[in-house]
């Protein structure tokens, strides 16, 4: 596979947690990785999960805009 999609995170978003730095890894030989940045919006708009947190993974999300 070139491209790899992920779908999983941890809630530890360190770029040094073991998934980040596995993901890192794979991008770096060559792979395109995509992972889903997180569904923790609950701790900011800037938190995101590893491995999405890889310094060359491209991490994806999305936002819900709500008026309470």
């Amino acid at each position: 596979m070139d491209i790899l999609t992920l779908s999983l995170g941890s809630r530890i978003g360190w770029a040094s947690t073991t998934t980040a730095v596995v993901a890192d890894r794979i991008a770096r030989s060559g792979k395109i990785i995509t992972v889903a940045a997180g569904n923790d919006g609950d701790f900011g708009s800037w938190d995101t999960s590893s491995p999405a947190t890889g310094k060359d993974v491209i991490s994806i999300g999305s936002v819900d805009k709500s008026v309470f």
